[in-house]
């Protein structure tokens, strides 16, 4: 399916609970656009964020199968590697492990 691309009077028709991303970026109303949501969240200031808004409007509106398998689990449930930021000394510094 092609991109379909909307026009201005188009973008501000859609209602603003259909977007992921902040000023009425990333509509999910499709199953092709959670897929192009997902793919294009790493663009987003805040990807996981939007990665979160685009599985719930597509659990929403019954597009989960739209979501890619890696989408359907909970990578710390999985026991994968957490990550957890902490600061010191006015320095955000990341801390990585089990």
């Amino acid at each position: 399916m092609a991109a379909e691309h909307l026009s201005a009077a188009q973008r501000r028709a859609i209602p603003s609970r259909e977007f992921a991303g902040p000023h009425r970026s990333f509509p999910v109303r499709s199953a092709h656009e959670v897929k192009a949501a997902i793919r294009l969240a790493g663009h987003a200031a805040n990807p996981d964020a939007v990665r979160a808004r685009v599985k719930q409007l597509a659990k929403e509106q019954g597009l989960s199968g739209a979501l890619p398998k890696t989408a359907h689990t909970d990578k710390a449930a999985k026991g994968s590697t957490r990550s957890s930021l902490r600061r010191g000394n006015g320095i955000m510094q990341m801390r990585v492990g089990r």
